[in-house]
């Protein structure tokens, strides 16, 4: 005939299945937690990538407005080095016609 169950016996086995889910629920959580952790990692590395493309996007359209500034500094220069020589040859122009007469 069966024994029966000693009220330790019934409170250990219940303490022993109340540990082995609450183990069961910390790898649940570990392994949720493993997972976000990747997902960080990985989020992390597109943001890294990210910041390089924008840093040489940066440095390119600095590169681009300050060749355009030089640019235009070279044009306004040559304009107005056409004009000088252009009011020269006017000045020349004139006294040439003055002193013919």
């Amino acid at each position: 005939h069966s024994t029966p169950t000693s009220p330790s016996s019934a409170s250990s086995s219940s303490t022993i299945a109340n540990h082995l889910r609450a183990l069961t629920q910390l790898d649940d959580e570990y392994i949720q937690l493993n997972i976000l952790g990747d997902k960080l990692h990985e989020y992390l590395n597109e943001l890294e990538r990210e910041e390089r493309s924008l840093k040489l996007a940066l440095e390119q359209s600095s590169t681009s407005l300050r060749e355009q500034r030089e640019k235009d500094a070279r044009r306004k220069e040559d304009m107005a080095l056409a004009r000088l020589e252009a009011a020269l040859m006017a000045d020349s122009d004139s006294c040439d016609g003055s002193s013919g007469s």
